[in-house]
């Protein structure tokens, strides 16, 4: 046999076994993709307390319609008394309490719970106090190594969400878990109407946030590299989410930000993009103690 006909059989199995290892790989991620979101709703099956919620639900009262609340301006936070949002919208974004007691006893990092309607994203939220930043990047959310990792905030960030810019981080996984669905504010013309609110419960207190923008931003870690405390850095954010320097963003219309303005910040990355980020914008528009009627 040449030695050319013997490189290319070698070179051909090389190439083989490099298919394969590679199929292999992605079968595994698959079967894990799919074993951490039956985790999940395992999860959320334990932890909801909806029944007991549905049975204290109170009467909602009449309010604006869901058309004249996006098309009001933001100032700032807007006062529970006088909300813009209809009675009975924010009762079906805070009726489902979560409970805290189960969730801490399965991991005490978990302090929080998310969940956009209209979309896959129902998770706890994980807040790991150490060196490691990106702890929860490659863990589960009981802290297990776990490629699709959790939705997790940085020690950087005040745990019951009450800095001015806080920022939650999740993976673009490709069967549609974890953060991925934000891109549907980028992608799909209408979802900014038809899926406005981000809700995060707290053992404390239930805050809901209405999206006013998406775009794509570079992969500098915000928290680190900026200081949000200073009125200026803050200032110049607030122009950035409703200016972004992007060919692909997404913003409302007639929208104001003054420095009262509570930010949340959802960051995923970004498929054959290392260097850039999708960043989810939305201010704080109502909040309550879980013990309010």
């Amino acid at each position: 046999m040449s030695t050319r006909r013997r490189l290319w059989r070698l070179g051909f199995l090389l190439c083989l076994l490099a298919s394969a290892a590679c199929f292999v790989l992605a079968a595994r991620r698959v079967a894990a993709s799919r074993s951490a979101e039956a985790a999940y709703a395992a999860l959320r099956a334990d932890v909801s307390q909806q029944d007991d919620a549905a049975a204290e639900a109170p009467v909602p009262t009449a309010g604006p319609t869901l058309e004249e609340v996006l098309a009001a301006p933001f100032e700032g936070i807007v006062d529970a008394d006088e909300t813009k949002v209809p009675a009975d919208l924010y009762t079906g974004l805070t009726d489902s309490p979560i409970d805290f007691d189960r969730l801490r006893a399965l991991n005490p990092e978990l302090i929080a719970w998310i969940t956009i309607p209209g979309t896959q994203i129902d998770y706890p939220v994980a807040r790991h106090e150490g060196d490691d930043q990106t702890y929860y990047l490659s863990r589960d959310l009981y802290g297990s190594p776990q490629f699709a990792g959790c939705i997790f905030m940085q020690d950087v960030n005040a745990a019951d969400f009450s800095d001015p810019v806080t920022v939650l981080y999740g993976h673009n996984m490709t069967n549609g878990s974890m953060f991925q669905n934000l891109y549907f504010y980028l992608t799909e013309p209408d979802f900014l109407k038809t899926s406005p609110f981000v809700t995060v419960r707290t053992a404390e207190r239930v805050l809901v946030y209405e999206v006013i923008s998406a775009y794509c931003a570079d992969d500098l870690n915000l928290m680190l590299t900026r200081d949000f405390t200073d009125p200026d850095v803050f200032s110049a954010y607030l122009d950035e989410c409703l200016h972004p320097r992007s060919l692909e963003a997404v913003v409302r219309d007639g929208v104001f930000l003054d420095a009262d303005a509570r930010l949340l910040t959802l960051s995923t990355c970004r498929a054959g993009r290392p260097d850039t980020r999708l960043l989810v914008q939305a201010v704080l528009v109502y909040e309550k103690e879980v013990s309010d009627p």
